[in-house]
This record gives structure tokens, C-alpha cells and sequence, in this order.
């Protein structure tokens, strides 16, 4: 890409966002993408934890088997479930509504901020939704990275990885109160409380398979 082609796609950048912001705030697509990203990210990161303690009760002693499991797990789960799958749903879901408005008034939405919504908006809330699949999975294999190097072992990176899935749902939990606002650490503890069974529960299956 030649520098002023680069110049002039720079210079759209800011307009695109404003108009995106602006028809996220007119479809109030804010929520939906954010009950997606949070959901997808907790059910995500649950999936991992018991990919990491189901392979450790298998005895799987490579830690780039665990990179390459969590990371195509989620990659799948991203890119077909979290994103194409949250497109044609609230793609279907746009569509229905502005048929809705347009037998209503009696005129074609298409063009208007409503029509535009429907095109853009499934595309806005698929991106959050395919986010949450990914996002965290990348955290929580770095111990396997600093595993396969040799710098700490399988043992600790399994540990150092269900810490930072625990905490990662904590974190979560600490955004969700902010949200509805209530206690944040309240939230987030409760949250935790959930991952936190699910650790328990798992690694009990894990000892009595191993």
C-alpha cells in the first residue's frame, strides 16, 4: 500500500467509527454485544479449563499439545460459532425488525439508519461475540508458552494456567458489576465461586481417572 493511499484511509477511520458508534447507539447493539462477549468468554474459558485438566488426567506431558488444543478449540469456536454463527442470527433478527418498521410506516428503510443498521450491526455484535471466544484463550496459554521454552514446568504451567483462568473469571465478574451496578468485587467473587467449583469438580475427575 502505497503512504498517501494510507493517508486516505487514515483520514476515514475516524468518520467509519463515528458512524458505527452512532448506529451501535440508535440499534442498541451495546447490550447484545456485550452479553455475548461475556458469555462466550465465561463459557470459553470453562471449555479450556477442562481441555487443560481432562489432558493432564490423560497424561498428555507435552505442553504444545495444550497450546495447540485450547488455541484450536477456540479458534473453531471463534470463527464459525462466536462469529458466523452471531452474524446469521442477529443478521435474521435486524432484518425481521426493519420488514417490522417498514410494513408499519409503509416505506422502504433500507437507506435510512435503520436499513444501514441491519447490514452493519450483525457484523459489529459477530466481532464482540467471536472476541470473547478468543481473547482469553490467549492468556491463559502463556504458561504453556514459557513451558514449551523450558522456562517453568508442565506442572506449574497447568497451575499457572487454571490461576489465570479463575482470575480471568473473576475479572469478568468484576465488569458484569459494574455494569448493572453493583459491587464489583461482590460480583466478581460470586463469579469466581463458580469457576472455582467447576476447578474442584475437575480436578477430582481428573485424580480419580489419573
Amino acid at each position: 500500500m502505497e503512504v498517501h493511499q494510507l493517508e486516505l484511509l487514515l483520514e476515514y477511520v475516524p468518520g467509519i467509527l463515528k458512524k458505527l458508534r452512532k448506529l451501535v447507539e440508535v440499534s442498541d447493539a451495546k447490550g447484545v454485544a456485550r452479553r455475548l462477549f461475556v458469555t462466550n468468554s465465561f463459557d470459553c474459558l470453562l471449555t479450556s479449563l477442562g481441555v487443560i485438566l481432562g489432558g493432564y488426567a490423560g497424561g498428555i506431558a507435552s505442553p504444545k499439545a495444550y497450546i495447540g488444543t485450547v488455541l484450536g478449540g477456540s479458534l473453531t469456536m471463534g470463527i464459525f460459532s462466536g462469529f458466523v454463527g452471531a452474524f446469521f442470527s442477529e443478521r435474521a433478527e435486524r432484518l425481521r425488525e426493519l420488514k417490522r418498521l417498514q410494513f408499519q410506516v409503509q416505506s422502504d428503510l433500507s437507506k435510512s439508519v435503520y436499513g444501514k443498521a441491519s447490514k452493519w450491526i450483525p457484523i459489529y455484535v459477530a466481532l464482540w461475540s467471536a472476541l470473547g471466544m478468543i481473547l482469553f484463550p490467549l492468556i491463559i496459554i502463556i504458561p504453556f508458552l514459557f513451558a514449551w521454552k523450558g522456562l517453568i514446568g508442565l506442572k506449574e504451567g497447568i497451575f499457572a494456567s487454571i490461576l489465570l483462568i479463575n482470575i480471568s473469571v473473576f475479572s469478568l465478574g468484576v465488569y458484569l458489576g459494574g455494569v448493572s451496578g453493583e459491587n464489583r468485587v461482590k460480583t466478581g467473587l460470586t463469579m469466581l465461586a463458580s469457576s472455582v467449583s467447576a476447578t474442584l469438580l475437575l480436578m477430582t475427575v481428573s485424580a480419580v481417572v489419573k
